[in-house]
């Protein structure tokens, strides 16, 4: 690594590369027999926002694989790699899964049973910067240093359906909005991304296993 190089957060030097999103989240060849771990996005990181943050990156794998409609990927990595950590530790599964509820989702008009449960939003948000402010770093070549506003988290209401509704309709608008710019991404049936910019301004969107979409506004 050039010594001149800085960390994508914050502009100290950099001693590693961080992969954007974490590594984690693609599956390994021995778990889905196919390489998902290919031409990944790195992004030069100080050893504070790269290593030191790995419980982070198995805390957005965990939220991601246990969400309501994942692809077949996404539910393959549950059953293996996120269940595998869970039968080696049951303490990290009742640390994870707090207040689990079954409820009944309306989306696109139809009914579906999914398992909502407690996440530390403050967490998962700066989880959420994280992958924002690398991405930035990536497509731009620079830190992003101002306003992050997350638009749309991905996540369900535990217990107010119209919310959920509600965030269904946002979504979708935010999709409709962004229809013509094209996703990046090597592996786009694990994660996808694009940005939208005008002037000082970018939505960034990014999705992951075909469903779990997330977006945020960057302002400078």
């Amino acid at each position: 690594m050039n010594k001149k190089e800085t960390c994508y957060y914050c502009g100290e030097n950099a001693t590693s590369s961080e992969h954007v999103p974490p590594k984690c989240i693609f599956p390994e060849f021995k778990d889905l027999n196919y390489n998902y771990r290919k031409n990944l996005i790195t992004v030069p990181s100080c050893n504070k926002h790269n290593m030191l943050k790995s419980q982070d990156d198995e805390y957005l794998l965990r939220i991601l694989t246990a969400g309501h409609k994942p692809n077949n990927i996404g539910v393959d990595h549950f059953s293996t790699k996120v269940m595998r950590a869970f039968q080696h530790s049951p303490d990290r599964f009742s640390k994870f899964m707090i207040n689990p509820k079954q409820i009944l989702v309306k989306q696109n008009d139809q009914l579906f049973e999914s398992l909502v449960f407690y996440v530390d939003i403050n967490r998962y948000h700066l989880i959420l910067k994280y992958v924002a402010k690398g991405l930035f770093f990536y497509d731009y070549s620079r830190m992003f240093s101002g306003e992050i506003l997350i638009l749309y988290n991905g996540l369900l209401h535990k217990s107010d359906n119209s919310k959920n509704e509600l965030y269904n309709d946002i979504d979708n608008g935010i999709k409709a909005l962004l229809k013509d710019v094209p996703y990046k991404g090597e592996n786009k049936d694990v994660f996808k991304y694009k940005f939208l910019q005008s002037d000082n301004t970018y939505i960034l969107r990014y999705e992951f296993y075909d469903y779990f979409g997330i977006t945020i506004k960057m302002a400078e």
